[in-house]
């Protein structure tokens, strides 16, 4: 997976074993509400556990939180439809 960010490029690699958990989240700002639950599903389909939501938050998202099966946490966001 290739994220472009600022210029930049941020490259995810699944090479190697997983040591531990991850220490950090990673957060993904998507378009709408919509594409949070569709992509939820979608990874969890794949072999990631959704350990939160994804539903509608007080401060305005719609979100979700999932562990991939390297152990990486990703949370993703939407502002809610």
């Amino acid at each position: 997976m290739r994220l472009e960010i600022v210029r930049g490029t941020i490259f995810l690699s699944d090479m190697g074993p997983a040591q531990k958990p991850a220490s950090v989240a990673i957060a993904l700002g998507l378009d709408n509400a919509a594409a949070v639950d569709a992509l939820a599903a979608r990874v969890a389909k794949a072999g990631a556990t959704i350990t939160f939501g994804p539903q509608d938050m007080f401060w305005g998202d719609r979100f979700a939180e999932l562990t991939d099966p390297f152990g990486h946490r990703w949370m993703l966001t939407a502002p809610k439809a």
